[in-house]
């Protein structure tokens, strides 16, 4: 039997010498020789394929993969070949069990980023993945096996929090060290947030500032342009270089020219 599967399973590196000296008769899935056809031709096609790729089949989804996606089972490869799905990924079960019984179904998935807790290394890791599980018929129209082509996508998700961070981390110090005001208002009329200037320019403590309402630091004579900024922004407009006064704890007012976004 060895020759057939030589003959039929050519090249695949490391995961194809793998199902080459597989000692098949003690595995759910038999001799290579008696496989379907689908099966034979999906091994064929996983084995020589860059993409990470797996195939969950029969009642057991018993896996079978390449070696693109052996990197990501960690110490699981390679005992996890030829075994079934869930008795290597337990972990997963709740997550991507009901995935699987939809596409034994017959419905083909795709999902972007799927978030998954693995323990592939000993201990928890959040990872994410992108993936396509597409269903395998049977000659008889049910669906015997489950196809997946996927990429780990948690270096990239990692990466893009990391420079979120970084991103978050700069703008609170320039907003915590800018000179020019900066905030956020609700619109019944009070502060929500505001950057240390506002305190330091108009010499009142922040707790007075974000507890009464703004009209009450604004020049009477600029209430009206107050309220016709408000209307804009209420109507989804954003207003650039406006002219406020704003009023000192001793009443001094001061002139600030305004941007506001909804």
């Amino acid at each position: 039997m060895r020759s057939v599967q030589s003959a039929a399973f050519l090249g695949g590196g490391n995961a194809g010498d793998l199902l080459r000296a597989q000692d098949w008769h003690q595995t759910l899935l038999g001799e290579p020789a008696e496989w379907p056809q689908p099966l034979t031709t999906l091994v064929r096609v996983m084995l020589n394929s860059g993409q990470p790729m797996f195939i969950a089949w029969g009642p057991q989804r018993v896996l079978l993969y390449n070696d693109a996606y052996s990197t990501m089972l960690g110490a699981r490869h390679p005992r996890a070949f030829a075994r079934p799905f869930f008795e290597t990924w337990p972990e997963v079960r709740d997550s991507v069990g009901g995935l699987m019984d939809r596409v034994f179904a017959g419905e083909p998935i795709h999902m972007d980023d799927l978030t998954l807790t693995l323990y592939r290394n000993g201990y928890p890791e959040e990872t994410h993945f992108s993936f396509s599980y597409t269903p395998v018929p049977d000659d008889l129209g049910g669906i015997i096996g489950l196809f997946c082509a996927c990429t780990e996508t948690t270096g990239r998700v990692t990466s893009e929090r990391q420079q979120a961070a970084d991103a978050k981390r700069e703008r609170d110090r320039l907003f915590e060290m800018s000179r020019d005001l900066f905030g956020v208002a609700s619109f019944d009329g009070y502060l929500k947030s505001i950057n240390p200037a506002w305190s330091r320019q108009l010499e009142r403590p922040a707790e007075d500032l974000l507890a009464k309402p703004f009209s009450e630091f604004i020049h009477p004579d600029d209430l009206a342009v107050t309220a016709d900024v408000v209307a804009t922004l209420q109507a989804g407009q954003a207003v650039h270089q406006f002219h406020v006064r704003l009023l000192k704890a001793d009443g001094t007012p001061i002139s600030f020219a305004w941007s506001a976004v909804p």
